[in-house]
């Protein structure tokens, strides 16, 4: 195992060490995507059950032994027996639907239906328990040595009986106490906290057609993405240009340094509330904000780009009768591009960033007001899916970035 994960081979000529293929390992990013989608399941899983499918079965096995015990009577008795045959299919017939009732609450998406459900739940837990108590009233006004069989499997049908009500009331007090959706298991981790993966993608299908905040997901998205490429345009426009002459120019350098170096370090949203006190809060301060956060990596990664480029390059160009914009255009700047390339992904990573946070503190729509609102309501797989969605732009971006690369 740690030889493979040690092992790499080395990049041939022509290729980065950065670029796909060269000494990657595929089954590498399966193996971490697994780990990390399977170890989200696994959080989900009940770690404890309700126990009423469980108590649903107990019914049905003190029916059967009742019913066993009944039919062990003496033909005398025929006429009592048919009481306790009736009380055992009564309380099959409970168990039943008690199963059948539970499932549907577990298919259920709507938190009402689940109360209905419970509310099911209890009156049929009740009718089993009384069901379960004229049985052993019954079989108490009998003799015979079958009698103590059907007292004792009704018996054991009443305390299922009244477990199940117990659990369908537990559940509801919780659901009450929390101000949240019923829960029938109890997953390792809340669903406050971590929803399971079939409700977030749930969630993320429902959202394509119906509102949320405003929107619907369609909606949010180009909102967003709309935002972070303009800004990201803007920032490519004047930063690789500006990058490219404080490569090449000393006197360009020192002009644009300080105030890049000034501004860089300083946290987007600390000049945020400027944006808005001079722009308002619409487009213009996101797109602008965006565009600060991108700029500066850009144009540092370009001119550490020119820098890079072997100086006999230059000289072998100059030397074969090139002029100095044919020397910038086709050796310098084809040089650079990787570092380029790598400034943008970095780049458009800072303007996801940014724009979350500026449509966290001033926006109506996009994902980051959308995730805003859920988590203003703890709708958390609405939060989720905007986390998801933002991560697969990103990436996807990235991935374009690597292959022009």
């Amino acid at each position: 195992m740690l030889k493979h994960i040690f092992r790499s081979r080395p990049a041939e000529a022509g290729e980065s060490y950065g670029a796909p293929g060269a000494g990657s390992a595929p089954w590498m990013s399966v193996l971490s995507v697994t780990l990390i989608f399977g170890g989200w399941f696994i959080s989900t899983l009940p770690a404890w059950d309700n126990g009423i499918e469980k108590n649903a079965a107990a019914i049905l096995r003190a029916a059967d032994e009742m019913a066993a015990a009944a039919d062990s009577a003496p033909a005398s008795q025929d006429e009592e027996m048919r009481y306790i045959h009736g009380h055992a299919d009564d309380l099959r017939a409970g168990a039943n639907e008690i199963v059948e009732v539970h499932g549907a609450m577990r298919r259920a998406a709507d938190n009402d239906k689940v109360g209905e459900g419970l509310d099911s739940l209890s009156r049929l837990a009740g009718d089993a328990s009384g069901s379960a108590r004229r049985a052993d009233e019954d079989a108490g006004r009998l003799e015979g040595a079958f009698v103590s069989g059907i007292r004792a499997a009704a018996r054991r049908a009443d305390e299922a009986a009244r477990k199940i009500a117990a659990t369908a009331t537990n559940i509801r007090d919780a659901a009450n106490r929390d101000k949240a959706d019923f829960v029938l298991d109890v997953p390792l981790i809340k669903p406050l906290f971590v929803p399971s993966p079939q409700k977030v993608a749930g969630t993320f299908w429902n959202l394509l057609s119906e509102e949320f905040s405003g929107g619907t997901l369609w909606r949010h998205t180009w909102d967003s993405v709309r935002r972070v490429f303009l800004g990201f345009l803007l920032a490519i426009l004047l930063a690789v240009p500006i990058g490219v002459l404080m490569g090449i120019n000393r006197h360009m350098r020192g002009f644009w340094d300080p105030p890049i170096e000034f501004y860089r370090p300083i946290p987007p949203l600390a000049y945020l509330p400027l944006m808005i006190v001079w722009f308002g809060i619409g487009e213009e301060p996101k797109i602008l904000l965006i565009f600060l956060a991108i700029f500066a990596p850009v144009v540092i990664n370009s001119r550490a780009g020119v820098r890079s480029v072997a100086i006999e390059q230059i000289h072998a160009a100059y030397s074969m009768g090139a002029t100095k914009m044919q020397v910038i255009w086709h050796v310098i700047l084809k040089g650079a591009m990787p570092e380029i390339l790598t400034g943008m992904r970095i780049g458009v990573a800072f303007g996801w960033t940014t724009l979350v946070a500026a449509e966290l503190a001033a926006a109506q729509a996009g994902l980051g007001a959308m995730i805003k609102s859920a988590s203003d309501f703890l709708v958390t797989d609405v939060i989720f899916v905007g986390i998801f969605v933002i991560a697969a732009i990103a990436y996807f971006f990235d991935l374009l970035m690597r292959w022009v690369d």
